[in-house]
């Protein structure tokens, strides 16, 4: 289980570090202030989900 469990963090670290920049990079695209700080916070709110993901699990 532990190497499923694995390369289930790396794919999604993956996942959501690419996606995080594709928002960015879509962001200087939009005329709209607004619509660009809602896409910067979404793509923080990615790059922490990735960095959370990646962590080794606490061990007790």
């Amino acid at each position: 289980m532990g190497l499923i469990k694995t390369l289930a963090k790396i794919y999604g670290n993956y996942f959501l570090t690419v996606q995080g920049v594709k928002v960015m990079k879509t962001i200087k695209k939009d005329d709209n202030a607004v619509v660009g700080l809602g896409k910067l916070f979404i793509a923080d709110k990615l790059m922490d989900t990735a960095r959370w993901l990646i962590k080794p699990e606490e061990r007790e």
